[in-house]
């Protein structure tokens, strides 16, 4: 048998794999997760000048939390990926809804994730009038998704609504994990608020957003047939060195 067609470099090739990856073989983990939020002014009212809307303003904002609130611990060749810029107050009225998406996402192929990011979204309610006072109904709606894959990996997404005057004004908590399920979603829009303004007054209307995430991917032995085949393939290589000999 003349097997004089392989080339030695292959042989080479075949060693520094074996060298490099002692009988293993790459993993992976990865995640991907993200709420989407809409803010609605359903309608606004002043209970002592119908229609009169001038002493009001409605200002929406974000910021992503900085540490402690939020924190990374990355290892090996993990990636955290959360950039989620700021937004100053804006106008929100009837005709203009506050509309944001907030997303983390990381991967590793040897190496760890263990994370937590918060995003602060606020709602600032102003009323400059002595005389007047307004209520507003608010609405909040809300896309929320949490996509695992690989070796190991685990987020879950949780939705905190509060303001000024109530501490609690629901919660959302979603999980998806590479045990089960893999994915998981929530989609839905709260019970419009209202939110009533005294004269010359304030109120703050708050969401917050936690996405959460551990995951874990190392290198993992190499099924025994591809050791088969490898071995194989350096058996005739070795056949193929003795016969140009």
């Amino acid at each position: 048998m003349n097997l004089n067609f392989i080339n030695p470099k292959f042989t080479g090739a075949l060693l520094i794999f074996y060298l490099l990856h002692p009988g293993f073989s790459q993993a992976s983990s990865a995640f991907d997760s993200q709420v989407a939020l809409n803010f609605y002014v359903d309608s606004i009212t002043n209970h002592n000048a119908s229609g009169d809307l001038s002493g009001l303003t409605i200002q929406a904002s974000f910021q992503q939390a900085d540490a402690p609130a939020s924190y990374a611990l990355v290892s090996g060749d993990g990636e955290l990926t959360a950039n989620n810029p700021s937004i100053n107050p804006t106008v929100l009225s009837l005709s203009n809804p506050f509309q944001n998406t907030f997303s983390v996402i990381g991967n590793a192929t040897d190496g760890a994730i263990q994370s937590s990011t918060v995003g602060w979204y606020s709602v600032l309610l102003t009323n400059t009038s002595l005389t007047d006072v307004y209520s507003v109904d608010l609405s909040l709606g809300y896309h929320i998704s949490a996509n695992t894959g690989g070796e190991f990996a685990d987020s879950d997404v949780i939705l905190d609504v509060y303001s000024d005057t109530n501490p609690d004004l629901g919660q959302v908590f979603i999980n998806a994990n590479t045990i089960n399920p893999l994915n998981a979603l929530a989609d839905d829009v709260f019970s419009p608020y209202q939110l009533d303004i005294p004269t010359n007054s304030s109120l703050g209307f708050y969401v917050d957003v936690t996405i959460n995430a551990t995951l874990q991917a190392s290198p993992v032995p190499l099924p025994t047939v591809t050791w088969c085949f490898l071995l194989g393939v350096l058996g005739f290589l070795g056949l193929a060195k003795r016969n140009r000999t």
